[in-house]
């Protein structure tokens, strides 16, 4: 199969919100009363929502990665999961009918990818008129993983954008650079774990996880202390429904779940 654009589709969640107080709830109403600025009544504004928002239960959706690949390297499974969505969404499955937290990866990884490249001013020139779309979903993600670095430089870019409308549109990731989205740039290239740290994560993960991280780090140690890249390999191997198949049983793996899930016009 021919990998088709990451350009991301209109997508939008396909449950609605549940209601609930939490940290992040509870964090808005101190905002309220005049404990916090605006830009922190703004971000807990977004997490208060992303936090009461349900996504579908992952135990109903399958994840078909390639195993060989997965093992290739840290960064492998994420690519893999996003060249999996994008088989998904050319074989006529709606984005609505997907996992809220499939959409919220895709982001994030759009995101990462973007920035490595040309930045934050690439990531927000490329995603126009889906930009915020793109931060809420990315955003979602970030909080998903648990990586709270990623989660701070999203709610500061999506920030600069509010403030900043006008220099937002002209960002190109080249001739158009905003010099306070080059310092977000350097913050996401530097995070990645010290020994310590990295030591502590790899302990905490389950052993399919821990297998995973040996056999990726011996092939190679490109990215091999992401905290980015790690959290989402983590994440995707710790659910129920992910399987990791030899490469002449992954296409029909893959068109059991289109025939399952594909809208047939």
């Amino acid at each position: 199969m021919r990998e088709p654009s990451r350009r991301q589709a209109n997508w939008r969640c396909a449950v609605a919100p549940k209601r609930r107080r939490t940290a992040a709830s509870i964090m808005l109403l101190a905002a309220f009363r005049g404990h916090s600025t605006k830009t922190d009544v703004r971000r807990a504004a977004r997490a208060a929502s992303f936090f009461t928002r349900q996504t579908m239960s992952l135990v109903l959706f399958p994840i078909i990665l390639y195993k060989d690949a997965a093992n290739a390297g840290i960064c492998e499974p994420v690519g893999l999961f996003v060249y999996y969505v994008n088989t998904l969404l050319r074989g006529d499955v709606p984005a609505e009918d997907l996992p809220g937290a499939f959409l919220d990866l895709y982001a994030l990884d759009f995101y990462e990818k973007q920035v490595n490249n040309g930045g934050h001013s690439q990531f927000i020139g490329n995603s126009g008129a889906r930009l915020q779309a793109n931060l809420e979903h990315a955003l979602r993600g970030a909080q998903m993983l648990g990586v709270e670095e990623l989660v701070q430089l999203l709610s500061e870019c999506w920030d600069w954008c509010e403030a900043n409308p006008a220099e937002r549109d002209r960002q190109d990731g080249w001739r158009n650079r905003a010099a306070t989205l080059d310092a977000l740039d350097e913050r996401l290239y530097a995070l990645e774990y010290d020994d310590i740290a990295y030591a502590s994560f790899v302990a905490e993960q389950p052993e399919r996880v821990q297998t995973w991280i040996k056999a990726a780090t011996g092939a190679t140690d490109f990215r091999a202390r992401s905290k980015y890249y790690l959290a989402a390999g983590a994440w995707l191997l710790k659910q129920p429904t992910t399987e990791l198949l030899a490469s002449s049983d992954v296409d029909a793996a893959l068109e059991n779940v289109l025939k399952q899930y594909a809208r047939t016009s």
